[in-house]
């Protein structure tokens, strides 16, 4: 069975998101994005468990790695590593792991 994000160590978190990275552009050239799109929420994920979730102010206004760079998140609630909140193109809550919010826009892609 594997071992959950939160039980790795750093080491084994960025063995990790290379494996994710290299599989995800191997799908990418075969056109299977639907599968890339879920290699890459795993990958944010194993990144957010790098970080300090402190890092992320509840109130603060966000970019996500992904979306138009019109589009904001403003953060209402941090657990975990998932910051909770609403973008300003929805009304509707939603939840992104914390290594896709910067307050930049970025063209970083895993």
């Amino acid at each position: 069975m594997d071992r959950l994000y939160s039980q790795m160590s750093k080491e084994e978190l960025q063995d990790v998101m290379r494996e994710l990275k290299e599989e995800a552009i191997a799908l990418f050239e075969k056109g299977l994005l639907s599968e890339v799109m879920v290699l890459r929420t795993k990958y944010y994920l194993a990144a957010s468990y790098l970080m300090d979730p402190e890092s992320i102010e509840v109130g603060g206004v966000y970019y996500v790695e992904g979306l138009p760079e019109d589009t904001r998140f403003t953060v209402t609630k941090v657990d975990g590593v998932m910051a909770h909140g609403n973008l300003s193109s929805s009304p509707e809550p939603q939840a992104f792991p914390i290594a896709m919010l910067s307050k930049e826009p970025t063209d970083i892609e895993p």
